[in-house]
C-alpha cells in the first residue's frame, strides 16, 4: 500500500506559512476592550496591598484579587476569541514582566507590616509600569507605533 501525497511547490508552501503567520498575528494583536486597562492597573495595585492584610484573612484576599485578575482577562479574551494568545509587542511584554517582578518585590516588602511603605511604593510602581504598557499595548493594536 502506498502513501501518496501531493507535491507541495516550495513557493505554496512558503506563501502559506506566510498566511498562517500573519493569523496567528492578527489574532495575538487584536486590540482588548478599553475597560480592561485600567481594570487591570487597578487590581494589580490591589494585589500589590493584599500583601499587606494580616493573617488569618491575608491569603483569601490575596487569592480573590489574583482570581479577579485572571478572570478579568479571561472575559475579555473570551470576547476577543483569543483568551490565551499573548500580544506580540516586545515592549508591552517587557514591561508586564517588570510589573511583575515590581509585585514580587512588593510581596517580599510586606514581611515589615510595621513599615508599609516598601510595599506601598513596589505596588503602586507595579501599576505605574502597567499603566505605561497598556499605552504601549493600546498604540500597538490600534495602528499607532511602539
Amino acid at each position: 500500500m502506498e502513501n501518496k501525497r501531493p507535491a507541495y511547490d516550495p513557493s505554496e508552501a512558503a506563501a502559506a506559512l506566510a498566511d498562517i503567520d500573519r493569523d496567528q498575528r492578527a489574532v495575538r494583536d487584536t486590540p482588548w476592550p478599553i475597560w480592561l486597562y485600567p481594570v487591570n492597573v487597578v487590581l494589580l495595585v490591589a494585589l500589590g496591598l493584599s500583601f499587606l492584610v494580616p493573617e488569618p484573612a491575608g491569603m483569601p484576599v490575596t487569592l480573590v484579587v489574583a482570581g479577579s485578575v485572571i478572570a478579568a482577562n479571561l472575559l475579555a479574551g473570551r470576547a476577543n476569541g483569543a483568551p490565551f494568545a499573548l500580544p506580540t509587542s516586545r515592549v508591552f511584554l517587557g514591561l508586564v514582566a517588570l510589573s511583575a517582578l515590581l509585585l514580587v518585590a512588593a510581596m517580599m516588602a510586606a514581611h515589615d507590616l510595621d513599615n508599609p511603605v516598601g510595599n506601598v511604593a513596589c505596588s503602586v510602581a507595579a501599576g505605574l509600569v502597567y499603566a505605561v504598557a497598556c499605552v504601549v499595548h493600546h498604540r500597538s493594536t490600534r495602528g499607532g507605533a511602539a
